[in-house]
């Protein structure tokens, strides 16, 4: 299994190393460019990028399902836990594009976002991920019960994702920051 796992991530990665490049030439061909402001001359780079670490993500997602599924004939319950993160993931892309596609002049205000990104976190609730009994510091073990999936569950996704959001001003953070977190989520 950690083979099939670790083949997923390589063919993600291999994927977004692959696609990137395309995109790039593009996006610069359809005019969804904007200026780096953090570089002398302020050079036009290309826009939405996430879409690329998206389709990677998607490649792997789906290459691990199709072989636990069909090479091993397990269907397992993390597939169940891996859609729901898909959709989620999908739907905070889909807010970016929409971000992205009006451009920062016009774009989504910042109530707007988090307000969005708030609907992301509908599969991850549908399925109850996760335990609702959490270690609150200086009261113990707390059962949020129904509030778990209900309030800290939205509030965890939004927050991640607005959160992550805010590194948008400096190119180049936001992919830093996602390989940092993906490989320790790796790794663990």
């Amino acid at each position: 299994m950690h083979r099939i796992l670790f083949l997923s991530l390589l063919l993600s990665f291999l994927t977004t190393f692959l696609v990137m490049p395309l995109w790039i030439k593009k996006a610069k061909k359809a005019g969804l460019v904007g200026r780096d402001m953090n570089k002398s001359g302020k050079p036009e780079v290309a826009e939405m990028g996430g879409i690329c670490v998206v389709v990677g993500f998607l490649v792997g997602v789906f290459f691990y399902i199709g072989i636990i599924t069909f090479y091993f004939n397990c269907g397992d319950p993390i597939s169940l836990y891996l859609f729901a993160c898909l959709c989620t993931i999908l739907i905070i892309t889909l807010v970016g594009t929409v971000d992205d596609i009006l451009g920062w002049k016009i774009g989504l205000r910042q109530w707007q976002k988090p307000v969005l990104t708030l609907s992301a976190a509908l599969p991850i609730m549908v399925i109850n991920a996760g335990q609702s009994v959490m270690s609150v510091p200086l009261l113990g073990p707390v059962d949020f019960g129904i509030f778990y999936p209900l309030i800290i569950i939205p509030i965890g996704i939004a927050g991640a994702a607005n959160g992550f959001n805010m590194l948008a001003g400096y190119n180049g953070l936001e992919a830093g920051l996602g390989i940092i977190i993906l490989s320790v989520m790796g790794f663990v």
